[in-house]
């Protein structure tokens, strides 16, 4: 019995999980994925795109950029940042959020002060990436803290190994308790970032990962094939684990409808060539297509 019409068909690609890479179509209802399959298997559609020979991959995550905030002033806003992001095939950000001790006690006050602040700015989905400060009350009920954060979609944080002279250096017996309990309470990811989009850290940022995977495979002297495709895993479903979106995000039934398409066959290929995105898709619709925004607001 076929399925009622959906909103998108996806069609003609190589379809990318995190286990195998097939040609295939994605059928998208709503703002989720509701069929993968062989083209025949696709119900109707109000919109087409053919993506013949070209690679579909899960949305970009960038795990870890800086934002204009309360507490401290970027070039980079919490509305042109993302925009940026999704230009450059980015559908998900972990941006950088302070822990600010005199406003609030607790890290889950602050994580949720920081949701209060931005959310109404924010046209990207999001996680947090918590800087713990350098002061032993932060380490006050460590293990109930960090368990209440991951709860709230926290598990991401950062202690500083530099800036001794602004004081903000941590101790290595704080880290090492720090490391000791977000490993004790789901483990401890490793992704790459932009760090961000264009500001005073990175005046050269453009958000697109495929060049901070070229970046990573220079300095990591990553060269082969498996090497270089499993950078492009790092970027999406590594980072999703890392902020605990494992089960939504991905080309599968039921997940996430955030996809990037790049002209390329394979995803060595992408990041060698520097693939363009031919189409950028978020929660369902066409968000960037060709190098062109195509909306003002993408979630």
């Amino acid at each position: 019995m076929q399925t009622a019409k959906v909103d998108t068909v996806v069609h003609g690609g190589l379809v990318v999980t995190s286990t195998h890479a097939y040609a295939g179509s994605i059928a998208i209802k709503g703002e989720t994925i509701a069929i993968v399959g062989p083209f025949e298997m696709m119900p109707p559609a109000d919109n087409y795109i053919d993506v013949t020979r070209k690679y579909v991959l899960p949305g970009a995550i960038d795990a870890h950029c800086h934002f204009e905030n309360s507490d401290v002033v970027n070039i980079d806003d919490w509305t042109i940042g993302p925009m940026a992001a999704a230009y450059a095939g980015v559908t998900t950000l972990i941006p950088f959020a302070h822990w600010n001790l005199d406003t609030d006690k607790t890290l889950p006050h602050a994580i949720e002060h920081k949701l209060e602040e931005v959310t109404p700015q924010a046209v990207l989905d999001f996680g947090l990436h918590f800087f713990f400060p350098n002061n032993p009350a932060a380490l006050e009920s460590l293990s109930d803290a960090i368990k209440e954060s991951a709860r709230m979609g926290v598990n991401s944080f950062k202690m500083m190994m530099v800036y001794k002279k602004r004081g903000i250096i941590s101790r290595d017996d704080r880290t090492a308790k720090v490391m000791e309990q977000v490993a004790d309470n789901g483990g401890v990811n490793v992704t790459y970032m932009s760090d961000n989009i264009r500001d005073t850290w990175q005046p050269y940022g453009n958000a697109d990962m495929l060049q901070l995977a070229l970046f990573v495979a220079r300095l990591g002297s990553w060269r082969t094939k498996e090497e270089l495709d499993h950078l492009l895993e790092m970027g999406s479903m590594v980072a999703a684990r890392a902020i605990g979106l494992a089960e939504d995000h991905g080309v599968g039934v039921g997940k996430r409808a955030d996809l990037v398409i790049f002209e390329a066959k394979s995803g060595h290929e992408a990041i060698i060539t520097q693939a363009r995105k031919l189409w950028v898709i978020k929660n369902g619709r066409a968000v960037a297509r060709n190098g062109e925004l195509l909306v003002r607001s993408v979630v």
